[in-house]
């Protein structure tokens, strides 16, 4: 098991964490961490932008804005896999009744 320091910083703030694991794995979370350190501040940016408020202020928008996205991609995935499963039970259907057929 590895492990690697990284600083994440995020509107002016650094963040100390240690990433453990092996290599692949740690490259893995590193991608994401860094992904995540990104777009937090750029929608910080937009929001230092849009609004005349406090860093505080703007981070709480920042973490409802991601929520936001996180909790519609988890409704449309959630939506998806009911789809599929119909379908499934659509197949399921067809498929009893060929073999009923048969019989």
């Amino acid at each position: 098991m590895s492990k690697l320091p990284i600083t994440i910083k995020i509107a002016g703030g650094s963040y100390p964490f240690t990433l453990e694991g092996d290599a692949d794995e740690i490259r893995r979370t590193e991608e994401i961490y860094r992904r995540a350190e990104r777009r937090v501040n750029e929608l910080f940016t937009d929001y230092t932008k849009t609004y005349n408020l406090f860093p505080k202020d703007i981070l709480s928008m920042v973490a409802f804005s991601l929520c936001i996205d996180n909790i519609q991609q988890s409704s449309e995935r959630s939506q998806s896999l009911s789809d599929e499963a119909m379908r499934l039970a659509e197949i399921d259907k067809k498929l009893d009744d060929f073999f009923s057929a048969l019989e």
